[in-house]
């Protein structure tokens, strides 16, 4: 690159830095007063916040170790428009609507940038595949040995991207020291042996303080779309993880050291280069061996593999790789289906004739294959009171079966491992406090060191939650029930240590006295997250009385309460029955309205017992008393008196709702349960107006219709008003019964209830042509008949029409010598006929001419003749129209459509068409 581009693009880079608050070098990092948001977090190391999605990619998806430090705040990057954040190991790119279920959050592909300009080097060109690696045929590159295990356990393809280059050795820019590195196209993985083994001793390379601490022009990768979104599991962040500085890795030579002069072969993989075995699960079985020479890994040498006895036995040297340039490295995969002990061997080919010569280095090592590790806690999960132990239980089985007689190393973060040899059960515990950390990690000791380190194959970590002592908190819901006999409800217990839910504890209940007493406890089930469990009690179906129910939080698991236990209880009133009713359903301003609550007990009234009362009035309206509480007398009713008020011009009625519940706890208030409420409710509207009449009247719209005898329906509307006389203003009145009848050709009635706007509604169908009369009466008396003293609507009316049919006369001809029709004159062409059945009604017709597409050419008519959507009433001897013919000839077709307009408004929309007919021009 030319000198001049150089600074040119390392100076706009540090433009770019400057304008989005980052400085590199001695000047410090662009620093902001503290922000107090939920949705960030600050950390001092580097001065700078981590906020929103960022922040839950973060906390998602891999934390401090995956990522690092922020080493700036978010920022829209000038080269690529996008909001951007530098991290120690990443740069976090927002790429709105890409990827939903990570935030829409990609990785910048740091890999790929740093190593830009190395493809030509060896380590970077595409490989060939090597058995018992992971080969990506998107980049032509494997992924072996512990760095695969890493890539697949703690991010895999979304958090590191494909590989791009093969393993080897280069000096890392941090210690200055050679380290075994293998390259990804979103980051760098560095073995550091002894550094960390709870990670397989791997580091990632800090790519993103790279970049910026030696900026370097920089034109972004494009970002491929994303993966599936799960490819690989990727492990949640540990819930206590304090922030702290980034292990220190041990310079140390990557591959196993070599001892002495000569050839030699040591196995790397499974169990480490210093484990005495190895162990595999079911499946393929992974193994790796270091061919070096005087002390030096040598490369290109091939290796001869095989198992020579065991329940996984192979044919002789059936194995067979090539050594890694830089390791030393050869891998080999072989079934492992039964479990047992196999006797797995390799041998340096250094002649290369494809046998295990007697002078050719070889070793072997014994692989148990079918193994599993589990580890359980005392307390369900890795949780506990910082007061209290927590014991540790390992379990091992090989094929299955309890493994005895091996060694379980338990190693905590702080003091000594403890190393346990299994049971006959294949068993191992340990019981660690607070002192001991909050990391425990666990292994089969393979090399038998007697600590867990990166050579332990069967390793699992585990951050352990230390919480504060806490005292636990048990109750039940709801606190008193009412239910009818045989009736059931959802009883719920809560339990909480301190002012969190306590999950996983089994509860227990029964009901110690009353209808369906019984001995004994019964499982409600198993608390959950919030510390709730949820179970149905059914109420007994032939016994009233009050059932008490009891539950206990049966922490020791003993299936029984001891007294030590928390417990609580609830009354179940079995058989109760409620109603609330009122004096009147609707009264006028100013009077009072009795409202009475009744409460019986199998039957039996229940005295002195609380009702509370609730008035909710709607806006407007003032009612006395808005609250009220009442006991119930021998009788079992509680009663209260309301009166209200209307603040409001208009006099239209106005519903109050007055809600009773029976306080069975007596606690003031009425309770419920988590979902419905527990103690008895009843609710009720009472309508309320002014002192005024009612009268019935019509909706606005038509009185009358035409519609087809038996197809069409006649729907029609009334509204009850109430009308105040002295300012003549109305509002429509609820709870009216309203009649109405049909005579002529149909003899029909109905009856409908006003709605609260005032509204009843009717509709029926005609089977007979002709003409009926409505007669509508407000019912006051509620006698189902329309009767002379109520009020009347008496002009409603229907005419119903079977048919109506079309008819023409003439053939499209001048009415003059000329038996040929001239187009365009002034002589009638065709005369229409239309006729409605039964003869002797009269209705509104519509008729519309159309012409008809034939070929390409249409029948044109005289704007003074035929017009378009003409409305003719008909006769007993029906209508005819003259037709007038412009442009056409003969053959041209035209058509003819005919409403029947139902209301009389002279539009065709919405109304039946009853007839089509097409017709030919001739001469």
């Amino acid at each position: 690159m030319r000198p001049l581009k150089r600074l040119f693009l390392v100076g706009v880079l540090v433009i770019t830095m400057l304008n989005s608050h980052v400085f590199v070098g001695e000047v410090e990092y662009g620093v902001r007063p503290a922000r107090a948001e939920e949705s960030c977090i600050y950390f001092p190391e580097t001065r700078h916040y981590l906020c929103h999605g960022f922040l839950s990619y973060w906390r998602a998806f891999g934390g401090l170790p995956i990522f690092g430090y922020p080493l700036t705040d978010e920022f829209v990057d000038p080269a690529t428009g996008r909001v951007t954040q530098w991290f120690e190991r990443a740069r976090f790119e927002w790429h709105p609507g890409t990827w939903p279920e990570r935030y829409d959050v990609l990785l910048g592909l740091l890999g790929s940038e740093l190593s830009r300009g190395r493809e030509t080097e060896e380590p970077f060109l595409p490989a060939q595949p090597v058995s018992g690696c992971a080969y990506f045929s998107e980049t032509g590159h494997n992924l072996c040995g512990r760095f695969r295990f890493y890539w697949e356990r703690f991010g895999g393809l979304p958090i590191f991207g494909y590989p791009i280059s093969e393993e080897f050795v280069e000096i890392n820019p941090d210690t200055r020291q050679p380290v075994l590195v293998q390259y990804f196209e979103r980051q760098r993985f560095e073995y550091h042996p002894g550094s960390w083994p709870e990670r397989l001793d791997i580091l990632l390379g800090r790519l993103g303080a790279q970049v910026l601490e030696e900026p370097r022009p920089r034109q972004p990768a494009p970002s491929p779309a994303p993966p599936p979104p799960t490819p690989t599991p990727s492990p949640q962040p540990p819930p206590t993880l304090t922030p702290g500085p980034t292990p220190t890795p041990v310079p140390s030579p990557t591959p196993p050291p070599f001892m002495g002069r000569g050839w030699q072969v040591q196995f790397v993989l499974p169990g480490g280069w210093r484990a005495l075995e190895g162990y595999a699960r079911y499946g393929q079985v992974d193994v790796v061996v270091a061919v070096g020479r005087d002390g030096v890994a040598v490369a290109d040498i091939q290796v001869l593999f095989q198992v020579s006895s065991g329940p996984n036995q192979t044919p002789s040297w059936v194995g067979r790789d090539r050594t890694r340039w830089g390791t030393g490295y050869a891998y080999w995969t072989y079934s492992g289906t039964r479990a047992g002990r196999d006797i797995v061997e390799a041998c340096a080919d250094v002649n290369r004739n494809g046998n295990c010569d007697a002078g050719e280095a070889r070793a072997s090592r014994s692989v148990w294959v079918g193994v599993e590790l589990t580890v359980t806690f005392s307390t369900g999960s890795a949780t506990q009171v910082r007061t209290e132990p927590l014991d540790v239980l390992a379990r091992l089985t090989l094929g299955g079966q309890p493994w005895a007689n091996r060694r379980v190393v338990f190693h905590p973060l702080r003091g000594s491992p403890w190393v346990r040899m299994t049971d006959a059960a294949g068993q191992a515990s340990v019981t660690v406090t607070q002192e001991n950390g909050d990391f425990l990690t666990v292994c089969l000791d393979e090399n038998q060191n007697g600590q867990c380190d990166g050579d332990d194959v069967f390793r699992q970590g585990w951050y352990i939650s230390w919480t504060e002592p806490r005292s636990y908190s048990f109750g039940v819901y709801p606190l008193r029930a009412a239910l009818p006999l045989g009736g059931n409800t959802t009883i719920t217990a809560w339990l909480r240590q301190g002012t969190t839910g306590a999950a996983g504890v089994p509860v227990l209940w029964r009901v110690f006295s009353g209808p369906g007493a019984f001995a004994g406890w019964q499982p409600a089930g198993t608390t959950n997250g919030p510390g709730q469990v949820n179970w149905t009690f059914r109420a007994h179906a032939s016994e009233s009385g009050i059932a008490r129910l009891e539950a206990c939080a049966d922490l020791n698991r003993s299936e029984g309460c001891d007294a030590a236990e928390p417990q609580a209880t609830t009354d179940i009133w079995v058989g109760y029955e409620d109603a609330l009713e009122s004096s009147t359903e609707a009264q006028v301003f100013g009077e009072s309205v009795q409202v009475r609550y009744r409460a019986t007990l199998g039957g039996r009234a229940v005295p002195d017992l609380p009702v509370l009362f609730e008035v909710r009035p709607p806006q407007g309206i003032s009612v006395n008393p808005v609250s009220a509480t009442d006991e119930t007398d021998s009788d079992g009713v509680a009663e209260i008196s309301l009166t209200a008020q209307n603040t409001m011009t208009d006099p239209s009625y106005r519903w109050v709702e007055v809600v009773a519940c029976a306080d069975l706890n007596r606690s003031g208030r009425c309770d419920g349960g988590i979902e419905v409420p527990a103690e008895p409710q009843r609710s009720l509207f009472i309508g309320w107006g002014f002192s005024s009449e009612v009268r019935l009247s019509p909706w606005p719209g038509p009185a009358f219709a035409y519609l087809r005898a038996g197809q069409d329906e006649r729907q029609f509307t009334v509204t009850v008003e109430l009308v105040d006389p002295r300012n003549n203003v109305w509002g429509g009145v609820a709870g009216q019964q309203v009649v109405a009848a049909a005579t002529g050709a149909n003899a029909w009635s109905g009856v409908s209830v006003s709605t609260q706007d005032g509204t009843a509604t009717f509709s029926y169908r005609g089977s007979e042509a002709g003409e009926d009369r409505l007669v509508i009466c407000l019912d006051s008396n509620e006698n189902g008949m329309c009767e002379a003293t109520e009020q009347t609507i008496a002009y409603w009316r229907t005419v119903w029409v079977s048919s109506v049919t079309v008819s023409y006369e003439g053939a499209a001809v001048d009415e003059v010598s000329d038996p040929n029709w001239t187009a365009g004159d002034t002589a009638v062409d065709l005369q229409l006929v239309l006729q409605v059945s039964p003869h002797g009604i009269s209705a509104p017709l519509i008729v519309e001419l159309t012409p008809a597409a034939d070929n390409g050419a249409t029948v044109g008519f005289d704007p003074t003749g035929a017009v378009r959507s003409t409305r003719e009433w008909t006769s007993s001897s029906g209508v005819s129209l003259s037709v007038y013919v412009v442009t056409g000839a003969p053959g041209r077709r035209f058509i003819v459509k005919v409403w029947l307009d139902r209301f009389e408004d002279g539009l065709a929309t919405g109304d039946p068409l009853v007839s089509e007919v097409e017709i030919t021009l001739t001469e």
